[in-house]
């Protein structure tokens, strides 16, 4: 193992993993997941090719993980965005968060 890193996933990860495993036995045909930290680091991007990304109003926090400011937390956010998927987002975002956003699903298209 990588010294410091458990062996264990922590608890989200953990629940992810179940309701993947959950979702695939049980034949889900469309699940609607919500990203527990933010988009760059959050487990719910093994999800390579889903149907369509969303961000909710940002806001500052995860501030010690995702950054102090909300362009650097929209930059994670925007992390769950895939290469050829649509990504929406709110009205109203703060308008710093609103340009990184915009710039991240740009550069994917």
């Amino acid at each position: 193992t990588l010294e410091g890193v458990s062996e264990m996933p922590g608890y989200f990860r953990m629940m992810m993993l179940m309701a993947l495993r959950v979702f695939r036995e049980s034949r889900v045909h469309c699940a609607i997941l919500e990203v527990g930290l933010g988009g760059t680091f959050d487990s719910t991007n093994v999800v390579l090719r889903p149907v369509v990304c969303g961000v909710t109003s940002l806001g500052v926090d995860h501030t010690a993980i995702l950054g102090a400011t909300v362009a650097e937390i929209a930059h994670h956010k925007g992390g769950i965005f895939k290469r050829d998927v649509p990504a929406c987002t709110v009205a109203g975002q703060p308008p710093a968060g609103q340009a990184v956003l915009a710039a991240q699903a740009a550069a994917l298209s």
